[in-house]
């Protein structure tokens, strides 16, 4: 049997792994998929623009006469926003291309573990950014401690951290990396903490422990510079990051319909009611033209919703299948999922038909690396072939008062 060549093991790459990744990348995902799938040429450099309806026609009256109104017309405006770009990344050393005794098949069944573990990443990745606000923060400092060897640092959350995960530890109101970290690899992550562990070696001075509550774990080179999520989207206020404007578009009070529904407890944690999500609802149906079809929140607190649902008259409690495979509890006939990157102590409430997921036409929701002709290249200085996959994108909700979140809900 012939050894594989870059050229063999690169044909097989793109005409197997092309599709599968994508297909795998965008499965068993709730929002996610709710996100419209759309082609969007950019204009200048990678920035596109978006349609937004702002305001209705007023050319309309009634009356017991046969005056017409005065002529009037739709509003409309434009937001606008950059691509973002995220990638994925596999190697394959010599002597397993050069085997002339596994084949291909052998090739084939390492090509499956290098790329199935790849997409589980990028899976994980693209459903943290698609939750966040933009800044690419995954975790606040609270405290650490180091024994020579290795910083335990105490955070805020762990929910986005996995072992072997590549951070920047930055301070957060500047990104400078002082006493923090460029490039850290996670060593381990107790979610009970909650802390994650780094080598004293990846600190600035090789040790860890001058860092503080000013800094903040960020995904590698994403500081400030990841695209909108929910909590960018879905918010009465300006993403609080150096970008600019969601959307381009200041939410001013002169803007109110570029703004959420919002409910809080002033930063205090209350217990969850049907009320208060019944009255978000409300305030969602009757301050703008949505219809909520999405309750999104995190483990904890759809359990209790749940739990409440079941001695429900009103709101019944039914379940439903969504995309084939999620058990859904429903609310008032909305479905109420619970998504393990959704931020602690909140729910949301969405009209996901203004929702959109914009990416450039010829590079679709994903793809292998090819410009250069090879989809397969040879790493400096090492007996190996590397490839990545790339896909662009932005996501965009042209509706923001059309959805609601609840904020200050209390997970026990």
């Amino acid at each position: 049997m012939a050894a594989l060549t870059r050229t063999t093991g690169a044909a097989m790459l793109w005409r197997v792994y092309e599709q599968k990744v994508t297909t795998q990348f965008n499965r068993q995902r709730i929002l996610k998929n709710r996100l419209k799938a759309t082609p969007k040429e950019t204009g200048e450099g990678e920035r596109i623009e978006f349609p937004l309806h702002i305001g209705s026609s007023g050319g309309i009256t009634v009356t017991n006469t046969t005056t017409l109104p005065n002529a009037q017309y739709q509003e409309y405006t434009s937001g606008t926003a950059n691509y973002f770009h995220l990638y994925g990344q596999i190697k394959v050393d010599g002597p397993m291309m050069s085997s002339t005794v596994k084949g291909k098949t052998s090739f084939r069944e390492s090509l499956d573990s290098e790329t199935t573990n790849m997409v589980e990443d990028l899976k994980d990745i693209d459903q943290i950014l698609l939750w966040g606000d933009g800044s690419g923060l995954l975790a606040t400092v609270v405290s650490t401690s180091d024994d020579g060897t290795t910083t335990t640092i105490t955070l805020d959350t762990c929910r986005n951290l996995k072992r072997g995960m590549v951070v920047d530890v930055l301070v957060k109101t500047t990104g400078a990396s002082t006493v923090g970290a460029v490039k850290a690899r996670i060593a381990d992550v107790d979610f009970s903490g909650p802390t994650c562990q780094i080598l004293s070696a990846a600190f600035v001075g090789g040790d860890g422990s001058a860092i503080d509550t000013t800094y903040g774990l960020y995904l590698q080179g994403a500081r400030n510079t990841a695209p909108w999520g929910v909590q960018a989207i879905v918010a009465v206020g300006d993403p609080g990051t150096s970008a600019t404007y969601y959307g381009g578009i200041t939410r001013a009070a002169s803007n109110a319909w570029w703004r959420a529904q919002r409910s809080h407890n002033s930063a205090v944690n209350r217990a969850l009611s049907l009320s208060l999500v019944d009255k978000l609802i409300q305030n969602i149906t009757s301050r703008s033209n949505g219809r909520p079809n999405l309750i999104m929140t995190t483990p904890a607190i759809e359990g209790i919703l749940g739990g409440m649902l079941v001695d429900s008259k009103r709101y019944r409690g039914d379940t439903m299948t969504l995309d084939g495979w999620y058990k859904a509890t429903t609310f008032a006939g909305i479905p109420v999922v619970a998504d393990k990157h959704a931020p602690a102590n909140h729910l949301w409430v969405l009209d996901t038909r203004f929702w959109r997921r914009y990416f450039p036409p010829d590079i679709g929701q994903g793809k292998w690396f090819s410009e250069d002709g090879h989809v397969l290249s040879r790493v400096s200085q090492e007996d190996a072939v590397e490839a990545f996959w790339k896909s662009y994108f932005q996501n965009i909700c042209t509706n923001p008062s059309a959805q609601g979140v609840l904020e200050d809900i209390s997970e026990s």
